[in-house]
């Protein structure tokens, strides 16, 4: 709770008393939830990303939200036509946004985990699975 504390005051501080205009949980951890609201300023904004998958719960006084006047909101994702119009994008913009440069590492399928946890382990900034790539 100590290092929650630390990491509420120094938004505050930032932020001149008032904490954040808006704060986006990004986590996925329970505990992560109730400490956002906290740094979120009088009439803020929170956003939950980090929950695709159930973490746990947590406790919390929904008098926070309340006395905060929090706007509270959750997302889940994405649609399919938001991926489509990324896509479309990237491809009719390859100059101003070279993609492919950003990748660092590229892996066939059978080697799914190994792209996973190279990047959970900050080995590689961009990977990708490539369907057909010889698993040598």
């Amino acid at each position: 709770m100590r290092e929650a504390n630390t990491r509420i005051e120094a938004v505050r501080q930032l932020t001149g008393g008032h904490g954040a205009d808006a704060v986006l949980e990004c986590v996925g951890l329970p505990g992560a939830v109730t400490e956002g609201m906290e740094m979120c300023r009088d009439g803020g904004k929170y956003l939950v990303l980090g929950h695709y998958c159930d973490a746990g719960t947590v406790a919390f006084n929904p008098q926070v939200i309340t006395r905060k006047q929090l706007q509270v909101f959750g997302s889940w994702s994405s649609e399919p036509r938001h991926l489509d119009a990324a896509l479309e994008f990237l491809q009719a913009n390859p100059k101003v946004f070279p993609f492919a440069e950003t990748v660092t590492h590229r892996f066939p399928l059978e080697r799914a985990h190994e792209a996973l946890m190279a990047t959970a382990n900050w080995l590689s900034a961009k990977s990708v699975i490539v369907p057909g790539l010889s698993p040598a």
